[in-house]
């Protein structure tokens, strides 16, 4: 429940009353008191909205989920660094983060901050990004720099 996957269930259910069609995952394995979660997505799937859970993905599975996305969502009540951001940011992939530290610290354009159970602003901030479609995918790992993770955490150019 502390990960607002609700929040983010209701944004997507929003959007496709819209005509807006979202192909959405979420990633990481079904964690405690989430009853109400899995019965959402149910009924969202029953519903003909494509969400789904993938779980026990390896590093490589995962990066590339990321990089194919058009958007990552780290929308927690409370959460750590955020290393999700670093890579999803690093693969080219625009992420969504709630309004708490230190998610909402990340500086880049390609960041955008919502506030928590605020379901119509993270509504509005995934159509934004999914009216406008990107290619993502187009840094490898291998191809970051450390002066690009500065940059990346810093939002500032800056010779190290």
């Amino acid at each position: 429940p502390r990960k607002n996957h609700m929040q983010f269930l209701s944004a997507i259910e929003f959007l496709a009353k819209e005509g807006i069609w979202v192909k959405a995952k979420i990633l990481g394995s079904a964690g405690w008191e989430n009853e109400n979660i899995l019965a959402k997505i149910h009924d969202l799937q029953a519903k003909g909205i494509d969400v789904e859970r993938v779980g026990n993905l390896s590093d490589e599975g995962m990066r590339k989920l990321v990089a194919e996305a058009q958007v990552l969502l780290q929308i927690s009540e409370a959460e750590g660094f955020g290393l999700p951001i670093a890579e999803a940011l690093a693969l080219g992939t625009k992420v969504i983060v709630s309004n708490v530290r230190p998610l909402n610290e990340w500086k880049s354009s390609r960041v955008s901050i919502v506030e928590i159970g605020d379901v119509a602003q993270l509504k509005n901030s995934l159509r934004k990004i999914l009216e406008k479609p990107e290619v993502n995918g187009k840094i490898s790992p291998e191809e970051i720099t450390w002066a690009d993770w500065h940059n990346l955490l810093y939002g500032k150019k800056t010779a190290l």
